[in-house]
């Protein structure tokens, strides 16, 4: 699977690799977009240039259009002219092509800080765990456990180290004020 950035009006180049390089297979490019709707003239067929290399030739210059974020080409290689008998030798294959400009956009950290406080709670949870106190000095965790000391690394503000016996795993978050809360599960258990 290959995933291209384009512009508007900008060329959907049809063409699939033979990897062996055979020149006697069919392939065929259907072409939809990203409500799944087949553009004009999907199916392609694509026709053998050289070494393997299939390409669509009949004069037609597929472009991207506009008003949509994506495109979807999935090659399927066909034993027969007819395109009815599909090869289970050869495996399907994915273009995705992607507006440039309707593709950049914030990221949307919500699912992964719903799984990081998923994962925090579940451990507080655990019989096992204790909870543990510190402050980030200059990215590093420095606090105390039941007399033991613990040193970590802070990574956008996620905190992930280690406690001396090296089975003990801390976990945690800095607030604001560069104070860490965050649990000691035994025996290394995250």
């Amino acid at each position: 699977m290959a995933e291209y950035l384009i512009s508007v009006d900008d060329p959907i180049i049809l063409g699939v690799q033979i990897e062996d390089g055979n020149p006697s297979v069919f392939p065929r490019a259907y072409v939809k977009n990203e409500n799944g709707v087949a553009v004009a003239g999907s199916p392609f067929n694509l026709y053998h240039q050289s070494n393997g290399w299939y390409t669509f030739i009949d004069g037609i210059n597929l472009v991207f259009p506009s008003g949509i974020e994506q495109m979807r080409v999935t090659y399927v290689i066909f034993e027969n002219g007819g395109y009815t008998i599909e090869s289970e030798y050869y495996l399907r294959d994915v273009d995705i092509y992607r507006d440039s400009v309707g593709s950049i956009s914030a990221p949307d950290f919500t699912e992964i800080n719903e799984k990081l406080e998923m994962i925090l709670n579940s451990i507080a949870s655990a019989s096992s765990a204790v909870e543990i106190e510190g402050t980030v000095v200059t990215d590093e965790v420095e606090g105390i456990v039941q007399d033991e000391d613990v040193v970590g690394l802070v990574d956008e503000q996620d905190i992930l180290g280690r406690i001396d016996d090296e089975e003990t795993t801390i976990t945690g978050i800095a607030d604001d004020d560069d104070e860490i809360v965050g649990i000691v599960v035994e025996d290394g258990g995250l």
